[in-house]
């Protein structure tokens, strides 16, 4: 995908903090002082004119970018490569940026999905826009490419050259190609129907109605009997959307299925390997260890966790809460 070697980029992104003084003066025991990301010294709004005009910059350069190289990257000479992988990177850094804070304003309140939703069709544009350089990459003859690789610029990106071109025999002619995006495009009214509806649901509390983002929040300040039955309440709530959510989903998966068989994948999740560039055993052998070791330490800590409440059985909000005598931590 778009975007994948510019990431280093926003590093500075995830470690923006509220406060000037976030390596100081913070109680652990005391969730109000810790630390709390701030997603608004990334852009202030949805409208923020930083955001606007980033968005436009995206944009011109999006236009060069395709009037460079489109229809033409098995063509160029090896610093010539280089050259537009440092201005794709550049592009997918900008990128990325707009897409971490859209993804993170959602998450921070679902309520805010209507207004993100514009912004989540244009990053899906613009990235539509720029599948082409990776495709053409993948369809670059290997003799080629490994003279292209003698140019010390584009040899630093080969880890990431190789990963594009792990999928290189499930890319199909132009015209399925065309089906296949049209399937995904389909997908989007759906996505955003999901979007909808979860941020549509609410929780019935002693306290009055909560949005369910606001209800798995309080989660992590109640105390233990409350928890008990906001946990209940929840899952009250989830279960009379589950019919609509499961058909969401349904109709997801089953377009999933139908790319995966047009392009020969030999199981589903596969696709999601070939971008993490792992093999299908590999994934399977590192689920198996850790479920194992998963099931063992689980068990450890939570029979340790009910002698410290001096019980022989958790009760669920027990399971969640901290031990008596341990700082309560947020979810």
């Amino acid at each position: 995908m778009p975007g994948t070697i510019g990431m280093r980029s926003l590093r500075s992104v995830f470690f923006m903090r509220a406060k000037d003084d976030r390596h100081s003066g913070v109680n652990d025991n005391n969730p109000d002082s810790l630390p709390r990301w701030n997603i608004r010294q990334i852009y202030r709004d949805v409208d923020a004119p930083a955001l606007k005009r980033d968005q436009k910059k995206i944009e011109k350069m999006i236009a060069t970018f395709k009037e460079n190289y489109e229809d033409g990257v098995a063509y160029l000479a090896p610093d010539e490569f280089g050259v537009a992988i440092m201005a794709y990177e550049e592009i997918s850094a900008l990128r990325n940026r707009i897409h971490c804070y859209a993804t993170l304003l959602e998450a921070e309140d679902r309520a805010q999905t209507k207004r993100v939703a514009p912004l989540l069709e244009w990053l899906g544009k613009t990235e539509d826009d720029l599948t082409f350089f990776e495709s053409e990459i993948s369809n670059i003859k290997e003799s080629a490419l490994l003279r292209t690789m003698t140019d010390p610029v584009v040899s630093q990106y080969a880890p990431w050259i190789a990963r594009v071109r792990a999928g290189a025999e499930y890319v199909l002619d132009d015209a399925v190609e065309e089906k296949i995006a049209e399937i995904y495009q389909k997908q989007e009214p759906l996505l955003k129907t999901y979007r909808d509806t979860i941020a549509a649901i609410t929780v019935p509390t002693a306290d009055g109605v909560l949005r369910l983002d606001a209800a798995h929040a309080a989660l992590g300040s109640v105390e233990i009997v409350k928890h008990d039955e906001l946990r209940v309440q929840i899952g009250t709530a989830l279960k009379q959307k589950a019919p609509d959510i499961a058909d969401i989903y349904n109709h997801i998966v089953d377009d999933q299925n139908i790319v995966a068989a047009m392009r020969g994948y030999n199981r589903p999740d596969h696709e999601t390997h070939l971008e993490n560039g792992l093999e299908d055993e590999t994934v399977d052998c590192m689920r198996e260890n850790m479920l194992v070791s998963a099931q063992q330490l689980s068990q450890r800590f939570y029979a340790w966790k009910a002698a410290q409440f001096g019980v022989q059985q958790l009760t669920r909000g027990q399971a969640s809460a901290s031990p008596p005598g341990f700082p309560d931590v947020p979810e």
